[in-house]
């Protein structure tokens, strides 16, 4: 019980370790062992050999993270809203015609700027939830 409580049991023996898969303290099997400590593990209930967790210790919950490429998106708006705040917002419709930084108001995107125009009578636009192809000048 004392090798079971230090993670030191010897190689095949029975320990009780955090199964990854199952999400429970559960008996499994040491496989493989680093410096008299055990390393693997392998679940007696749903076979996953997975690295040695101490059922006594807590798990932390991971903090949900935004992707890179949101942040960095989110950055460009807050940026080219700064650079257009004096700018009153233009209605969008399907006639309009835009230029670039353009600040324009879109009754479902909310408030965006154009970043490019793309010949056929197309526009980029940023919004806050993501840059959007919008269509103009019909």
């Amino acid at each position: 019980m004392a090798a079971e409580q230090n993670g030191t049991a010897a190689v095949m023996e029975e320990i009780v370790s955090s199964c990854t898969k199952c999400k429970q303290a559960l008996a499994h099997t040491v496989v493989s062992k680093v410096k008299q400590r055990v390393a693997k593990v392998k679940c007696n209930t749903c076979g996953t050999i997975h690295r040695y967790l101490d059922p006594a210790r807590p798990i932390k919950p991971k903090a949900p993270r935004k992707p890179a490429a949101q942040v960095a998106q989110e950055a460009t708006y807050e940026k080219l809203l700064a650079m257009t705040a004096s700018q009153k917002g233009l209605p969008y419709s399907l006639s309009g015609a835009f230029k670039e930084h353009d600040v324009i108001e879109h009754t479902t995107f909310g408030r965006g700027v154009v970043t490019h125009l793309v010949p056929g009578n197309k526009i980029h636009v940023a919004f806050a939830q993501g840059e959007k192809l919008l269509v103009c000048r019909r």
